[in-house]
């Protein structure tokens, strides 16, 4: 056997590449990234914005835009059923980093905190898992026991880390809960992850916004680039054009994807979820969906006992989370004490006020629990802190040395 455990990433929403294949398995068209051509769309929509301009109202100015955004998410539709418009299939790594290609090895070192990790264990050691993040969890979980099976075949090991980032935890947790009786894992580092959702979700579902603040959530679905060009773009127009835009675009975002996705309603955080699921599928056309997201509820509501469970079982678990620090302004939450994506109670199981500084000794695991003040959710696995927490979580071989370190850390 290998002495060595190798470790498995699970990334965040946005963090795979899926592709429309046609019934031989043949790429037909790019599903995600998503890509926002910018000139292409100016020169569909400057007309109808110099109108807009010149004659201070919408003169067909929003249309247009939410036309483009509607061509975007068109691919990645999903039907009331839950299941995707489309044979959508995603784009495997079936093979440790070393032996993919150097833009994949450059890209899972991008959105995972393994820099100081591959230097001890190696990119032979360290496997991406990809997924369909419009899907169901539970058929991500069953994927994921898969690949946990093939990497512990390749590389010899009894037993396999997992590292999730952000919707990576929902993965982690609902394979914890249908396969952890199994003890194929050694330790788990939770890295800013959605373990009890997140109200910018539940707050995007029910179009509960800071309309003046829309622009925010297209950095996060596309870059900062294109959020910061919408910014100039939009600041020549009437507030009420801009308002008419951002609803018209959750609009299309809430029935092309949102909506019907399961992956979707797994961020929509426990308390939250009864009421927004009453409001958006009581249709009988739901009920198939409806059945995934309660289940998935169920799982949710028992994710403290799911995580002790797997800790009495053999399992490390560790918990990273950041406060203190706002990232996505379009929430009106201002009870969240960490970015605007998660707060620290759905990451870390802590609940605290901007502004307070959390009491670790109420987190679900507090030796092994890390708080990080200024965390940023989209740039975690970049930062110097998060980078030697995970290397020495998951090299350390003697887990009271860990636990000793310093529980909050000043970015």
């Amino acid at each position: 056997m290998n002495s060595q455990t190798p470790c498995i990433i699970i990334p965040g929403f946005c963090q795979s590449k899926l592709n429309i294949v046609d019934d031989k398995g043949n790429f037909v068209k790019k599903v995600w990234p998503a890509k926002f051509d910018t000139k292409r769309a100016a020169k569909k929509v400057l007309p109808a914005f110099f109108r807009t301009v010149i004659t201070r109202k919408d003169s067909g100015f929003t249309d247009s835009v939410n036309d483009i955004f509607k061509k975007i998410l068109e691919p990645a539709s999903v039907l009331p059923s839950g299941k995707m418009k489309y044979n959508v299939e995603t784009v495997r790594n079936e093979a440790s980093l070393a032996d993919l290609s150097e833009s994949t090895r450059h890209f899972a070192h991008k959105i995972a905190p393994v820099d100081g990790l591959c230097e001890e264990i190696g990119d032979e050691n360290i496997y991406l898992f990809s997924y369909n993040f419009f899907s169901s969890p539970f058929e991500t979980a069953r994927e994921l026991d898969s690949f946990i099976t093939f990497v512990k075949n390749d590389s010899g090991s009894d037993k396999v880390d997992l590292l999730p980032y952000s919707l990576g935890g929902t993965v982690a947790l609902t394979y914890l809960d249908l396969f952890g009786n199994k003890n194929d894992t050694r330790r788990i580092f939770y890295l800013v992850t959605a373990l009890d959702g997140s109200d910018l979700i539940a707050d995007v579902l029910s179009k509960n916004v800071d309309k003046k603040q829309g622009y925010s959530i297209l950095e996060f679905i596309f870059s900062k680039e294109v959020a910061d060009t919408f910014r100039k773009v939009l600041f020549f127009t009437p507030w009420e054009v801009r308002y008419a835009l951002l609803y018209k675009g959750l609009d299309t975002a809430i029935e092309t994807v949102l909506r019907n996705s399961p992956f979707m309603w797994s961020l929509v955080p426990s308390e939250r979820y009864e009421k927004l699921s009453a409001m958006l599928l009581s249709g009988s056309e739901y009920s198939e969906l409806l059945k995934i997201t309660d289940r998935y509820h169920k799982i949710q509501t028992r994710r403290e006992k799911i995580l002790s469970d797997a800790k009495n079982s053999g399992t490390d678990i560790f918990i990273c989370a950041g406060y203190s620090q706002r990232f996505l302004k379009i929430s009106l939450d201002n009870e969240t004490s960490t970015d605007r994506i998660l707060s620290l109670k759905s990451s870390s199981g802590i609940s605290a006020k901007l502004g307070e500084t959390p009491d670790i000794k109420c987190a679900l695991f507090p030796e092994t629990t890390f708080l990080i003040k200024n965390l940023s959710h989209v740039t975690a696995a970049q930062n110097d802190k998060v980078q030697y927490l995970v290397k020495n979580a998951l090299t350390c071989e003697n887990i009271s040395l860990i636990e000793n370190e310093e529980k909050f850390i000043t970015d």
